[in-house]
């Protein structure tokens, strides 16, 4: 909860809106400017299935990536 809350003050006035599907009041400039929120955040989302399937026949795992999704911290 520590991390979540110092990731949420390095930008405490953001809020997402969801009618532009952007984030408002926030301390970096806006997207026109390539600045981002700190409190968006970036998540890597693998195929679990394959994962398992990759330790039996070579004995290493294999991440295979399926999606990335971003995410904007809130404290709700």
């Amino acid at each position: 909860m520590q991390g979540v809350a110092d990731l949420i003050n390095l930008d405490p006035k953001a809020e997402w809106d969801p009618a532009t599907k952007t984030v408002i009041n926030s301390c970096a400039p806006s997207p026109e400017g390539g600045a981002v929120s700190p409190r968006i955040v970036t998540i890597v989302a693998f195929d679990p299935m394959w994962y398992e399937r990759s330790w039996w026949p070579v004995g290493q795992p294999i991440l295979r990536l399926t999606n990335i999704v971003s995410v904007f911290v809130d404290e709700s």
